[in-house]
């Protein structure tokens, strides 16, 4: 049993605490970027009102990475590949995937790791500890805080309610983290995008 767990790559070794952590989430938004908690989303009866997107986000450099995604699990071809592409940019020879017990998920995770030139390894959120997946979830809050931000401000400007089918709603998405990514200074004035592209 226990030469099993070891090979596994699930199974967290002593020296994969130095590892870059990357954390995978998905979130769900509705008319107005409110994000829904995946629980009560059978009580919306118009699924056409919600938008499923997933949240990357690198504990090591504090960048993000966001995208829609068509369905949970591996048949999203472009969000494999674009998170895949991330996580070669990020620059790591080896980093770890985190995610929560949830199968779709852990496809999406196995699928990305798939597409990677990178050494990856996954791990599953310990049952029970919600703490050690907070990077996911904190992702999907940054989000959905910034397509609400920039929801409302072009709703003012056109002064009428932009629907969750518009085709704005990837893009705000993606540009949410890439602006995080790109400009948001830490407590030693750097960004993440100078953390993993130095001074450019």
């Amino acid at each position: 049993m226990l030469r099993s767990l070891v090979g596994s790559e699930m199974c967290i070794r002593g020296s994969d605490k130095d590892v870059p952590r990357i954390f995978f989430d998905y979130g769900f938004l509705t008319e107005g970027g409110q994000l829904v908690d995946e629980t009560k989303l059978k009580d919306i009866v118009d699924r056409k009102k919600v938008i499923t997107f997933i949240a990357a986000f690198d504990s090591r450099s504090g960048s993000l990475c966001a995208t829609q995604v068509t369905s949970k699990g591996g048949g999203d071809k472009y969000s494999i590949k674009k998170l895949a592409r991330w996580i070669d940019r990020l620059g790591y020879k080896k980093c770890m995937i985190a995610t929560d017990n949830e199968n779709a998920v852990k496809v999406f995770a196995r699928r990305v790791k798939a597409n990677c030139s990178a050494d990856v390894s996954l791990r599953e959120r310990p049952k029970g500890s919600p703490a050690s997946l907070g990077g996911g979830e904190t992702a999907v809050q940054i989000i959905a805080g910034g397509v609400r931000t920039y929801l409302s401000e072009l709703e003012q400007r056109i002064g009428e309610r932009v629907p969750v089918a518009c085709r704005v709603i990837p893009w705000m998405v993606s540009h949410v983290a890439f602006c995080r990514s790109r400009f948001n200074k830490a407590s030693d004035n750097s960004t993440p995008y100078f953390r993993v592209n130095g001074n450019h």
